[in-house]
Parts: C-alpha cells; sequence; structure tokens
C-alpha cells in the first residue's frame, strides 16, 4: 500500500460528503423526489457530482482511477430509489468510458454494481429509512465495496493483482466508513422531512377544525389575554369582524373585572381548570351568558390558550324559569297538604260527635285519631291518647238550637 493512496481516497470521501452536506442545506425542506420530474433533475445532479468526484479521482497507474463514485451511487439507490439513480448512473457511466483507459470497463462495472445494489437494498428492504442503524449502513457500505475489489478481477491478472495489494485495504477502511456517514446524513434528513410533514399536516387539520367548526373559538395569549385568532363562527356570534376581535383583549369582551380575568387565565393555562362560566359583551351591548372550555396549544412555538365558547343563555334562562316553577310547585303541594289534612280533621269530628250521640259515623273510612296499626296496640294501651274533643263549630253545623 502506498502511503499516498489513503489520504487520498480520504480526500476524495471528504470532497463527497462536503458536497452532499452543501446540497443538502441548499435543498432545504423541499422533498426531492416527490414527482418524475424532480427524480430525473436528482439524478442529473448526482450524476454532474459523480463526474466532479471522477475527475477528483486518485490515479493509481494510467487508466486506472480510484473514487467514492460507488458510494454515492449506493446510498442514492438506497435513499432515493431507480429513477434518481439510474439517471445518475447513466451519467457517470458515459463519463468514464469518454475518459477510457484500461479500466474504463471495470469502472462501469462498479458502476453498475453500486447502483443496483441500493436499488435492490432498498426493494428488499422495504422499511422507512428513517430507522435506518449505523450497523446496517456500515454493512451496505461493506457489501458494496467488497464487490467493487472482487470487479477488480476484471483487469489482467498483473493489474489485478497489484490493485489489490495497493488499494484493498484502504478502500475497505475509508469507503464504508464514507457510506456509512453519508448514509446518516440523508437518514437525519428524511427525519426532518417526516418532521415537517407531520407538522404540515397537524397544522391544516387543525386549521381545518378551526375554520371551518360551527363553534365559536378563541386562541388567547395568557399572559395579557390579547385575541391571536378567533375563527368565522366567533365573527358570527360577537359582531366583530375577524381583524376586530385580533386587535381586542379578552377583558374587553368578559365582564369580570381584568384582575379575575387574569386569574382565570392563569388557572387554565395551568390546566388547573378546563370548563368556566362567563359573561361575554358583545358588538350590539347584548351580555351572554357562555361556557368556555379551555386549554392550553402549542402554536409555531408559542403557548397559548385554545377556547370553545358556547353559549348557554337560553339553557340557564330555561334553568331559572324550572327553579321558579319547582318553587310554585312546592307552595301549592304544601298548600294542599294543609287543606286535605284539615279536611280529615273535621271529618273525624264530625264522626266523635256522632258517636257521642249514639249515631253511626258518617264517615266510616277515616280512623278516629287515637287509631292506630294492630302491632301498636300494647304502646298505645300503655300510653292512651285523648280522644279530641269536638269543636263548638262542628256541634253547631250538626245539631243547630231550636228556637
Amino acid at each position: 500500500m502506498s502511503h499516498a493512496t489513503f489520504p487520498a481516497l480520504v480526500q476524495n470521501a471528504a470532497l463527497l460528503l462536503a458536497f452532499v452536506v452543501a446540497f443538502d442545506l441548499v435543498a432545504g425542506r423541499h422533498r426531492l423526489t416527490s414527482t418524475p420530474w424532480r427524480g430525473i433533475l436528482l439524478g442529473i445532479v448526482l450524476g454532474l457530482l459523480g463526474i466532479g468526484l471522477i475527475l477528483s479521482a486518485f490515479r493509481l497507474e494510467a487508466g486506472i482511477v480510484f473514487d467514492t463514485r460507488s458510494v454515492l451511487l449506493g446510498i442514492s439507490g438506497l435513499f432515493f430509489g431507480a429513477l434518481p439513480t439510474l439517471v445518475a448512473m447513466a451519467m457517470t457511466a458515459a463519463f468514464r468510458l469518454w475518459q477510457g483507459g484500461m479500466a474504463a470497463w471495470t469502472g462501469v462495472a462498479v458502476i453498475l454494481t453500486s447502483g443496483g445494489l441500493g436499488i435492490a437494498w432498498r426493494w428488499v428492504r422495504r422499511r422507512p429509512l428513517v430507522g435506518i442503524t449505523v450497523i446496517e449502513l456500515a454493512t451496505f457500505g461493506v457489501v458494496i465495496h467488497l464487490l467493487m475489489l472482487a470487479l477488480m478481477l476484471t483487469l489482467p491478472w498483473e493489474y489485478a493483482q497489484r490493485v489489490l495489494r495497493t488499494i484493498g485495504l484502504p478502500v475497505l477502511l475509508v469507503f464504508p466508513a464514507a457510506t456509512t456517514a453519508l448514509g446518516l446524513i440523508l437518514a437525519n434528513r428524511l427525519r426532518r422531512e417526516a418532521a415537517v410533514l407531520a407538522l404540515a399536516e397537524s397544522e391544516a387539520r387543525y386549521r381545518s377544525l378551526f375554520e371551518n367548526n360551527h363553534a365559536t373559538m378563541l386562541i388567547v395569549q395568557p399572559a395579557d389575554g390579547a385575541i391571536v385568532d378567533a375563527n368565522p363562527a366567533a365573527e358570527r356570534f360577537y359582531g366583530w369582524t375577524r381583524v376586530q376581535l385580533r386587535q381586542m383583549r379578552i377583558t374587553e369582551i368578559n365582564t369580570l373585572p381584568p384582575e379575575r380575568v387574569a386569574a382565570e387565565l392563569e388557572q387554565a393555562r395551568l390546566v388547573h381548570r378546563h370548563c368556566f362560566l362567563f359573561s361575554h359583551r358583545r358588538a350590539d351591548g347584548s351580555v351572554r351568558d357562555v361556557e368556555v372550555f379551555t386549554g392550553p396549544i402549542q402554536i409555531a412555538g408559542r403557548s397559548l390558550l385554545y377556547s370553545i365558547v358556547h353559549d348557554v343563555t337560553e339553557r340557564k334562562e330555561a334553568e331559572a324559569k324550572l327553579a321558579d316553577q319547582m318553587e310554585e310547585l312546592r307552595r301549592w303541594h304544601c298548600m294542599t297538604l294543609g287543606r286535605e289534612h284539615r279536611v280529615l280533621e273535621l271529618k273525624r269530628e264530625v264522626n266523635e260527635l256522632l258517636r257521642q250521640t249514639g249515631q253511626p259515623a258518617r264517615y266510616p273510612s277515616v280512623l278516629p285519631a287515637d287509631a292506630s296499626p294492630p302491632a301498636a296496640n300494647h304502646r298505645r294501651d300503655q300510653n292512651p291518647i285523648p280522644r279530641p274533643e269536638p269543636r263548638a263549630e262542628t256541634q253547631s253545623a250538626l245539631f243547630p238550637a231550636r228556637p
């Protein structure tokens, strides 16, 4: 192994990683293979990068060069799929054949093998690449470059021996490590894309629920009560436009004193309470009783309160009316019971007067006042209850005075 071999291969691998990091920064959050045209464009970019790597390759002998195009194409097949990789393979293979030399066709074979293995690995794997491990990437890199070294046997035997003796160990030390590093960079990009996509979907769901909901909804800043946003239903309920609501504070709507409103906002922020009963003022000056369900929400890194407002004015009026009706019914019930008790006493007095005169009771179904169930007879005998004396008005009604 030449002393210049290892540094030259490391330099080429570092160049590849630098190109990929720069490309990742330029591409930003855009999905690289979302459409076929983007896949073709990505393939052209990868092809140009592969040509750049060939131009900066380590020259072992005339017509025999080594570079990290195998790393690039293998990772391209694994992470980007068939279309971009086939475009990149076609460009780099054409350029390598145009360069010519003893190992031109061997170089083309390395290109086809590296890209093809990446595509096949992706197809066999079939799992999301965001969870790919360092061990799998290192194994992938070792397999690719063992095949690359095996393809050196397509050279004349004396050249193949010399190439393997000189380049074998540096390739197995540098190229799998470069493959692992490049794979981790792209896996991290996939994780970022997945997070951005999940965030976009979450925001779209929130926006749809917020905008299209028929319930009145407000987004409030707990620190000062500023209304950050209001949905169309809030416009209809309060009577102010959305622009006007966004310029207001909740204290301009809530009829409680500002310090009480601030205390309730703090309770909601700390999730000590989530349901509140308030009176809210509307643009026309009317005041409505509302039930507010509030909870914390994170929007664009800000901690806000998400409030759903239900108008319960009619419900509270109905509850108050029902309470009045129940009170009236209770009074009538007491009056009715008192009247029935009075009638029962009069019937007993009539029966008692008739008994005293030796006449049969007029109301036989009415028990005397001292009557009790048989089980209580013994107690009644021990504590006899005196019979009530008929009232004078009852006597005069039954036995009017004769002239």
